[in-house]
């Protein structure tokens, strides 16, 4: 989290945060590069 910090700023981590706990129907609304950076951030429902 700290290196998330470091490369994108408080408020971008924690609107990844946020993503990391979406619920299934909201995944499907994601763009697939959304979905792919949220998979290499280790993000999964």
């Amino acid at each position: 989290m700290a290196m998330c910090y470091a490369k994108y700023g408080s408020a971008r981590c924690m609107q990844w945060l946020e993503l990391c706990k979406i619920t299934p129907d909201r995944w499907l609304t994601l763009s697939s590069a959304d979905r792919a950076c949220m998979k290499k951030r280790n993000c999964f429902i």
